[in-house]
């Protein structure tokens, strides 16, 4: 499983404050939130998050991703994990974890990608020879960065 992480201090923002935001995005304000972002819809909407249905359209550097998400798990204000659908042909999930810090909150941003399955092992081994990997990590890196840092001035 390729598994690319980003940690990012959100400060003076709650945990809350930061998933209240998110959970609440319309199109308008995820265009607001980074300059890569191109569209954001909100599908379905469930009280407790599990189920929620997204759709966002983004530039991660050079690469563009077309994606439909799906919450598949949630803890209140601590993390959200979504099943993403049109990454790749192999499981891929995001996952926003929150932790309350002494000046803010500390956002991991985490994308998994693979199962483990004979294809999977294929998929990684060509995306690491290939230099895909490093180059999607750093891309991906620098997006997560920009983004959470933004949100101290849209919260």
């Amino acid at each position: 499983m390729i598994t690319l992480a980003t940690e990012v201090e959100v400060k003076g923002k709650t945990p809350e404050q930061i998933i209240h935001w998110f959970m609440s995005l319309d199109n308008e304000t995820y265009k607001k939130w980074h300059p890569e972002h191109m569209a954001w819809k909100t599908i379905k909407l469930t009280p407790n998050f599990v189920g929620s249905i997204i759709y966002f359209d983004e530039k991660i550097g050079a690469f563009r991703m077309k994606l439909t998400a799906e919450i598949v798990k949630a803890e209140p204000n601590r993390f959200l994990v979504f099943k993403l659908k049109g990454f790749m042909p192999i499981q891929s999930y995001l996952s926003l974890s929150l932790q309350p810090t002494s000046s803010g909150t500390k956002v991991i941003h985490e994308v998994k990608v693979g199962n483990g399955g004979i294809f999977t092992k294929a998929v990684e081994w060509f995306l690491e020879k290939s230099g895909l990997v490093g180059w999607f990590e750093k891309a991906l890196n620098k997006h997560a960065q920009e983004e959470f840092k933004n949100l101290e001035q849209l919260i």
